[in-house]
């Protein structure tokens, strides 16, 4: 019975992967419900299976849904838009894809497809260099097909998922084989990391290789690690409280040195032009884009009573949660690897945008934090029934979805001890 799970588990991800469509609402909560079903089913019989099998199993569901060409985001034409820009020696920060167009009257045939899959072609790219150097990698092996373009980037994104298995073993060997399947088998996990080419890989590595670095005391690797990170994914400095207070205060220099020629790249290469980049860029998620927001929601409602203010709520909310992180890591003698995922869970819940693949790296850190597991695998599931904001088209669809989801919350953190506490009083 329990292999028939596993394997009956690889269909339901491919078919997952190869047939769920954001925009028909029906087809995208019936795969999401059935897949997160026999993954939380999948747990009762993980103690019949050696870890062997175990990483086996989570190494199969990836390469299943290499070349599958991704169905519920469209980010990766932008991805391959900006490695093409990059390529022919232009700067993807400087161009937004409707004034490239306009210059360059004789686009490829490649070009005019990608420009006319994407969704965001007047907005500048907000992908720091490390990313663009991937995007650049297909067109410099001159690959020109979508699905072979689409092969590379996913058979990449499936080597730093390797890595990401073997750290989070190699990190904390001792855990049960539940709290490592959290993330090696979870399906946001796998259909996000590998079938829609989101980079949150990467960062799931370099946060994790931070975390063995702390742990084998190699702290000025970590002045490294951490900026270039920043590099991948420019909103994660929101952690730098964290690591600031965790390493011995001799490393402290070094790394402000590292970070300090870190915000120098992003200066000249993504803020290049930073009046493009507050109106079209990566100023439309503090006062424009909003997306399975938490606890900014609040203060989005709050602030429409106001006259044209509304669009404040992101900025106050980031700013509210680095504070209750600044106070966390101020007030509490934390390791980093407890730093890491409050600090990040502090960046999720006080966001403006939670875009489904945004909670990989939250997962990862919440391996050795068993107590909150139970939470993390409703919050994966809460994440992939996000996509519903793109086919439901119901006004109010929004509150209720953040009311059953906040009940859900409160009930896994809440419940079970209220409920044995009225049983016994009772």
């Amino acid at each position: 019975m329990h292999i028939f799970v596993f394997i009956l588990y690889a269909v339901i991800l491919f078919l997952g992967a190869q047939f769920i469509n954001r925009e028909d609402w029906p087809n995208l909560l019936g795969f999401t419900c059935t897949a997160h079903f026999i993954f939380f089913l999948s747990f009762r019989y993980l103690d019949r299976l050696n870890l062997k099998t175990l990483i086996l199993f989570a190494v199969f569901y990836r390469v299943i849904l290499i070349g599958i060409e991704p169905k519920l985001s469209d980010d990766f034409y932008r991805f391959l838009w900006d490695g093409y820009l990059v390529y022919e020696g232009y700067n993807p920060f400087f161009w937004n894809p409707v004034e490239w167009l306009s210059q360059n009257g004789n686009p490829s045939e490649e070009m005019v497809y990608l420009f006319s899959r994407m969704n965001s072609p007047h907005y500048y790219s907000v992908y720091p260099s490390v990313l663009q150097s991937l995007f650049f990698l297909p067109w410099a092996f001159e690959i020109t097909s979508l699905f072979w373009q689409t092969f590379f980037l996913q058979s990449c994104l499936f080597l730093f998922e390797l890595i990401n298995i073997f750290l989070t073993y190699k990190i904390k060997p001792t855990l049960a084989h539940s709290s490592y399947w959290v993330y090696w088998g979870n399906p946001l996990v796998i259909w996000e990391g590998i079938s829609q080419i989101h980079p949150e890989p990467i960062i799931v590595t370099l946060l994790l290789v931070c975390i063995l670095l702390y742990r084998l005391r190699r702290f000025s690797g970590i002045s490294f690690v951490f900026p270039f990170l920043l590099q991948v994914k420019m909103n994660l400095i929101f952690l730098l409280p964290g690591i600031f207070f965790s390493i011995p205060k001799k490393y402290r220099i070094s790394l402000l040195v590292f970070l300090i020629f870190s915000l120098v790249v992003l200066a000249f290469t993504v803020f290049g032009e930073y009046g493009a980049q507050s109106s079209q860029g990566i100023g439309l998620f503090l006062h424009s884009f909003r997306f399975h927001s938490l606890f900014e929601s609040p203060i989005y409602y709050f602030l429409r009573i106001f006259d044209r203010l509304e669009y404040l709520s992101g900025t106050i909310s980031l700013i509210t949660g680095g504070c209750v992180y600044l106070y966390l890591v101020s007030r509490y003698k934390l390791d980093l690897s407890a730093s890491f995922f409050f600090g990040y869970l502090c960046l999720l819940l006080f966001s403006p945008v939670i875009h489904p693949w945004y909670s990989l790296p939250l997962i990862a850190l919440a391996l050795e934090r068993t107590n909150t597991l139970p939470w993390i695998r409703a919050f994966s599931f809460f994440c992939g029934l996000s996509y519903l904001f793109y086919g439901v088209k119901f006004e109010s669809f929004g509150l209720i979805f953040l009311f059953l989801e906040s009940i859900v919350y409160l009930w896994i953190i809440y419940g079970k001890q209220s409920f044995n506490y009225l049983r016994q009083k009772t």
